[in-house]
């Protein structure tokens, strides 16, 4: 077995945070400072990079009783850059993926990443 990154593994993180503050427009009219003055606009967000993970075999191959099995190549994945799908499976043979039977794959734990996230949030 070989070890890779931790399920949250996140290699890259920026967080923020902001408040803006009107000017309190003392020389406008009533109704003017009314709608628009003393008010706040804050806001906070973070970016990071993906979190990793592992693409497994849904058959039994090395015979262990657990159908989460490693892949033995990745000949055949190639990897989008899409968030939503960022792996296709171009192997006109998807079983070449696999180990023989009875071994474990050599892919290791968690060998792809995600797409990164960005989170905002105003208020």
């Amino acid at each position: 077995m070989s070890a890779g990154p931790a399920n949250f593994d996140v290699r890259h993180r920026v967080a923020y945070s902001s408040i803006a503050q009107s000017p309190g427009f003392k020389n406008r009219a009533p109704a003017f400072r009314t709608f628009f003055g003393d008010f706040q606009l804050a806001g906070t967000g973070s970016l990071r990079t993906g979190q990793p993970f592992t693409v497994n075999s849904i058959f039994d191959v090395n015979l262990d009783g657990n159908l989460s099995d490693r892949l033995d190549n990745t000949n055949g994945l190639t990897v989008t850059g899409d968030r939503r799908q960022p792996l296709r499976l171009t192997a006109t043979d998807p079983t070449s993926l696999l180990a023989p039977i009875g071994a474990d794959g050599s892919v290791g734990r968690n060998t792809f990443r995600a797409g990164n996230v960005i989170e905002l949030d105003y208020r």
